[in-house]
């Protein structure tokens, strides 16, 4: 049960706030009761180091589909950009609003773990959405990540970036064994030629050779995901027969319960 105007654990927050300023802080959920406990609370990331990339996409994504399951979700927003934000507010502002879905803007790297320790416990998904090119951002968001997603479009740049961030994340791990988040390597914007690219032909084989995960479920370039930002707000949520739409519920589904299945295997090893 979520209340408005609330604090959780010292956190200002805010139920259908109104308002997006310098901070653009919107619609945080605060709760009743605990969820289960802290370690019942998972943590997922998009990371790049550059924009562009379908970080964004990839978190209304997994907010969008895992609210629609009536799973208490909060996105951790560090991108001045504030598209998450934006998100959320117009879905509102449309009649469409996001049930079970909560925002948080921060813009210092210091925040990232105290915010995320006072929300651990009562909700169940965090999601982070970590600002292109804040290479400084990504130390801490692997500390706090059980898993983290790499997505990129079939651009060299695109790639280039994905490299750049896979880097940093394996020398963290290398330098500290207690951070070991689940990687994973995410084809956003697909078109079927892309089909062809040896990096989507051969993403297992590429994902084995850095010791990563890659995903099966592809992201394809489809009008509902530009449109869901102004249009839709959560595609989940609609009810339609237009075939782009029922496509992209389909990928929804099938992407966010790949990487549920993933953080389940991976608790079933610790276990």
């Amino acid at each position: 049960m979520y209340y408005a105007n609330a604090l959780v654990s010292g956190l200002d927050c805010y139920l259908n706030s109104a308002t997006i300023g310098r901070r653009r802080r919107v619609a945080v959920l605060a709760f009743e009761e605990e969820r289960g406990g802290a370690e019942m609370t998972k943590i997922m990331s998009a990371i790049s180091t550059k924009g562009g990339s379908g970080k964004s996409t990839t978190i209304r994504i997994l907010a969008a589909q895992l609210a629609s399951e009536g799973k208490k979700v909060v996105i951790i927003d560090t991108d001045p950009q504030g598209s998450c934000a934006q998100w959320v507010q117009n879905a509102e502002n449309k009649g469409r609003k996001i049930e079970n879905l909560g925002f948080l803007a921060i813009n210092q790297l210091t925040d990232i773990e105290p915010t995320v320790a006072k929300l651990r416990g009562k909700v169940d998904y965090i999601l982070l959405d970590v600002q292109g090119a804040a290479t400084a951002m990504i130390l801490p968001v692997a500390k706090v990540s059980d898993l983290i997603i790499l997505p990129w479009a079939v651009t060299q740049d695109d790639w280039e970036a994905l490299k750049k961030s896979y880097v940093i994340l394996d020398r963290i791990r290398t330098d500290d064994a207690s951070i070991s988040p689940i990687i994973v390597i995410s084809n956003n914007r697909i078109t079927a030629p892309d089909l062809n690219h040896p990096y989507v032909k051969n993403r297992f084989d590429v994902a084995k050779k850095m010791n990563i995960r890659a995903a099966e479920t592809l992201i394809w370039k489809r009008t509902p995901y530009t449109d869901m930002l102004i249009k839709y707000g959560s595609i989940p949520q609609i009810e339609s027969t237009n075939e782009s739409i029922v496509k992209a519920k389909a990928e929804h589904q099938a992407f966010t319960h790949e990487m549920l299945s993933m953080l389940s295997e991976a608790q079933a090893k610790v276990a």
